[in-house]
């Protein structure tokens, strides 16, 4: 089903588990969920939708947030909902579905996603998870925030921009709905299945948002076809780089996972996860970049970052965007000032702001 387009309320993957019976609703939820920072897939090839796969670590970005304010209302305004997205449309049938619910009596009345699409930030991730959130809080909360992860990674979808009311499936690792969920840098296996989460209060990060046509031609490389319009695409077409790179480096970001980062992880031990974070670009995910980006402007980012004591510094899922985490604010503006004096033609802005946020959900009886 990757790729294949389809009206919302189609090819949902459900479990028996998850219907629920709710019928008592507030009146009004608003909420506000964080953009979110991949630092690394372990196994591309288990990327297949509509299962969850890949693996991954990350951390909530508090900037350019998703909101959504959903409302129950007896009578359905149809105009109001011109410009919802077909992903919210989707979302709204499926938790009716296994809830028991009149859609027609669900009104979504604000969407605002994250404005960065197609940066590696997760916009489309964000909204669908306060999409949902909000639903669940409309209905005073049928489903936990485990059942709303598994439910989510299951049924990831994002809008055809094309045909405005289609949507298709794409490879999720969990990554996204993890961090804006549970807070903290967040955890997920090879299979999809989150880990833990490990809190991290007070520390700050520096997003580049990089210019594509000069960072993707910084060293003379020629895999224009990552600047398209999802970075999830680049899987397809990169999948020889793909291949080449789960064959070399396959085994040992496995091994990495399984034999330091998911004991980290259960142990909470916040620790030792700085001082092993920067062991990912040893593993190969730097490596895998540099077959779509400038390798040189690559390094010298990291460099700056690990130079100034950066706790880690990367690129977000498939770019372009990369950034570094900071324990101060202070320090990330020094960051951001040497960046900008070293390489600052490669990128176009730049953002600070708070990072391991949850998402924020207000409710008017």
């Amino acid at each position: 089903m990757e790729n294949v387009t389809f009206y919302p309320g189609n090819y949902f993957h459900i479990s028996k588990k998850w219907y629920k019976k709710t019928s008592k609703h507030c009146r009004l939820v608003k909420v506000k969920a964080p953009a979110r920072l991949h630092f690394s897939v372990f196994n591309f090839l288990a990327m297949k939708p509509p299962q969850p796969g890949g693996g991954g670590i990350g951390i909530s970005v508090s900037m350019k947030n998703s909101e959504v304010i959903i409302r129950y209302a007896d009578k359905f305004d149809h105009e109001k909902e011109s410009s919802v997205p077909a992903t919210a449309k989707h979302l709204r049938l499926l938790f009716c579905q296994l809830t028991n619910n009149d859609p027609k009596k669900i009104q979504i009345t604000h969407c605002r996603s994250n404005s960065l699409l197609h940066t590696g930030l997760g916009s489309n991730v964000s909204f669908n998870t306060a999409v949902f959130y909000g639903l669940n809080e409309l209905f005073y909360r049928p489903f936990n925030k485990q059942e709303i992860f598994d439910i989510l990674t299951h049924n990831y979808v994002e809008n055809d921009e094309s045909n405005h009311l289609k949507i298709f499936m794409e490879p999720d690792t969990g990554i996204g709905e993890a961090s804006i969920l549970f807070g903290g840098f967040v955890l997920t296996d090879t299979k999809g299945k989150y880990t833990g989460n490990i809190e991290a209060p007070d520390i700050y990060v520096l997003v580049a948002i990089a210019n594509k046509e000069k960072f993707i031609l910084a060293d003379g490389y020629s895999n224009k076809n990552s600047a398209q319009k999802s970075e999830t695409l680049c899987l397809e077409t990169a999948e020889k780089y793909v291949k080449k790179f789960q064959a070399k480096y396959g085994k040992k970001l496995e091994s990495y996972l399984e034999n330091i980062l998911i004991p980290i992880f259960l142990k909470k031990n916040k620790k030792k996860l700085y001082s092993n974070l920067w062991n990912l670009h040893e593993n190969g995910i730097t490596e895998f970049l540099r077959w779509t980006y400038g390798a040189t402007i690559i390094n010298k980012f990291l460099k700056i970052a690990k130079e100034n004591n950066a706790i880690y510094a990367g690129m977000s899922s498939a770019g372009p965007s990369m950034f570094v985490i900071v324990k101060n604010r202070q320090l990330a503006l020094t960051v951001k000032k040497k960046i900008v004096a070293q390489i600052g033609d490669y990128f176009k802005d730049y953002y600070i702001s708070e990072a391991g946020k949850k998402i924020i959900a207000q409710s008017f009886s």
